[in-house]
């Protein structure tokens, strides 16, 4: 029985190991947080990249 579940671990661990080998495609993002000292020129930086600015929000912690 404890051979078994090794062989499981084993087999999983395998397919984990090869799939973070394999290329990976970016196809889309979602979100991306970033913090700035001063938040107009961070915004005005990445839409002269050619992103566009769907929505801000301020987070203190």
């Amino acid at each position: 029985m404890i051979a078994r579940l090794i062989r499981m671990m084993r087999v999983k661990w395998e397919a984990e190991v090869r799939w973070l080998n394999e290329p990976q495609t970016i196809h889309r993002i979602n979100h991306v947080g970033i913090v700035v000292e001063e938040f107009a020129v961070a915004i005005a930086f990445f839409v002269e990249l050619g992103l566009e600015l769907e929505g801000e929000a301020t987070v203190s912690g």
